[in-house]
């Protein structure tokens, strides 16, 4: 008896699961975010990581945005979470992948909009690069056993502005030139609207990919295919939408919390004028009455800002 009670209480549990869940599509569809899916693109983390999941597909990205040569790669891992023992911060791989020699690449998708900061974006690069480190060597290993370790952006746009379509951001001795990422590890980025520079036939093609849309090369045409097969999947259409539909309310409840806290700061900040403005008329030897007469007769606080110099 006692085992169907928990039955039935894990039925009704998943019962209610599920209404949520079409509580959360239903709201979804609202938003138009299953539309949004129809339509969306390599430059979506979230379609990046579904086409690459695809061991060839993500094995030749890599040979050809490196020049290199690789016999396999383990299956990528998308959007892996790591967490390192040296913080409790969560840092996100997008594509990470690791070659037949241990050595790890981490290739992610990079919008870069009107809130772009650079100095976060390298900050960024040095903690996966960081990170990546503290993952891969184990308790109690030689410095020398860790790996060759690469991180590996595509931006759509260009975050240094001199118009290249690859940045190489190495580690170079000033002494030595030559002495060049001695460490063992690379940081590349792809800029699909740079014009200066070269890169190999298949990158271009995915990176003008990136920017328009258009489908040249058989590598892009795989890489098309695969995403469009993403598109018609039930199944990654619905993770999307809870996924779209997350970061909206996460970013509806940091907008709001970015209301209140500059409504709090301007009704300080118009406290502060106010106070400043009385002090000013006080000064120039008003009284109360004579204050709140010559408030009246304005109705202007402007005005008298202006007036008595309060900025």
């Amino acid at each position: 008896m006692k085992n169907d009670n928990n039955n039935k209480e894990l039925t009704d549990s998943e019962l209610t699961g599920q209404q949520d869940d079409e509580a959360k599509l239903a709201e979804a569809r609202k938003l138009g975010l299953d539309k949004e899916f129809d339509n969306i693109k390599i430059t979506s983390n979230f379609a990046f990581q579904l086409v690459f999941y695809d061991a060839d597909l993500c094995k030749r990205l890599l040979e050809e945005a490196l020049g290199i040569s690789i016999d396999r790669i383990e299956v990528p891992e998308a959007e892996k979470t790591i967490l390192a023992d040296i913080d409790t911060k969560q840092v996100r791989f997008d594509i990470y992948v690791k070659d037949s020699s241990d050595n790890a690449y981490d290739i992610k998708m990079q919008v870069i909009g009107s809130g772009f900061k650079l100095d976060e974006f390298m900050r960024r690069i040095r903690a996966y690069l960081s990170v990546m480190d503290t993952f891969e060597i184990k308790r109690g290993a030689k410095y020398r056993d860790l790996k060759k370790s690469c991180v590996i952006f595509f931006v759509t746009d260009d975050p240094f502005g001199l118009d290249y379509k690859r940045y190489d951001l190495d580690l170079v001795l000033r002494q030595n030139p030559k002495i060049v990422n001695p460490d063992d590890t690379k940081r590349v980025i792809f800029n699909c609207q740079g014009h200066k520079g070269e890169v190999s036939e298949d990158i271009q093609n995915f990176l003008d990919y990136m920017k328009s849309g258009t489908v040249e090369g058989d590598f892009v045409s795989s890489v098309d295919k695969r995403l469009n097969a993403v598109r018609r999947n039930k199944n990654w259409r619905k993770t999307y939408m809870f996924y779209a539909l997350e970061k909206k309310l996460d970013a509806g409840e940091n907008f709001r919390a970015g209301q209140a806290q500059g409504k709090a700061e301007g009704v300080a900040e118009g406290e502060n004028k106010l106070v400043r403005l009385l002090e000013a008329m006080v000064k120039k030897g008003k009284n109360a009455a004579e204050i709140i007469a010559e408030k009246s007769k304005s109705n202007n606080l402007s005005a008298l800002y202006k007036e008595y110099g309060i900025e």
